[in-house]
């Protein structure tokens, strides 16, 4: 019997010690592992978007510019410019198709589809004739959804 009394009296003792052992070891696997959440930065994406904001930038400014006289209007008019927007189209389609390969990066993914979105309806404006005012506000808009994706990115590189 006394050997009974021995194991339950010294029993309490050492459970809080194996409890502390196995805990730290577990904290030290834990803490080994990081939970990603977002995807990580890519500068691939980086040059690719700011590639793009210098081309719509230029083009904005160029329809500004024709659309200041009545002289260089005809400049402005969608015809003359539907291989801009075909290459722009394929620009954003590269940029999404690596977007998507990159693992938790649906976040970009939407920024490049509302990207998409407002190119889209500043063509299809275009498409009905533009004047100065519309070009203006059009760029401050896309220009708008290229900083989200930019500062997203950046935001992924400080982690």
């Amino acid at each position: 019997m006394s050997i009974g009394r021995t194991a339950t009296r010294f029993a309490p003792r050492r459970f809080p010690l194996v409890v502390l052992a196995v805990l730290a070891v577990a904290s030290l696997g834990l803490s080994a592992c990081t939970a990603e959440f977002i995807a990580q930065h890519d500068e691939a994406t980086v040059q690719a978007v700011t590639g793009l904001l210098r081309k719509v930038d230029s083009f904005l400014i160029k329809l500004e510019r024709a659309l200041e006289s009545p002289a260089t209007a005809d400049e402005a008019r969608y015809e003359k410019h539907v291989a801009f927007y075909d290459e722009i189209r394929v620009d954003l389609n590269l940029i999404r198709v690596r977007a998507k390969a990159l693992p938790r990066n649906e976040r970009t993914v939407r920024q490049i589809d509302e990207l998409e979105a407002a190119l889209k309806n500043f063509e299809d404006l275009h498409k009905q004739g533009l004047n100065r005012q519309v070009v203006v506000t059009a760029r401050g808009i896309i220009n708008q959804a290229i900083e989200a994706i930019l500062k997203a990115e950046f935001a992924k590189r400080r982690g």
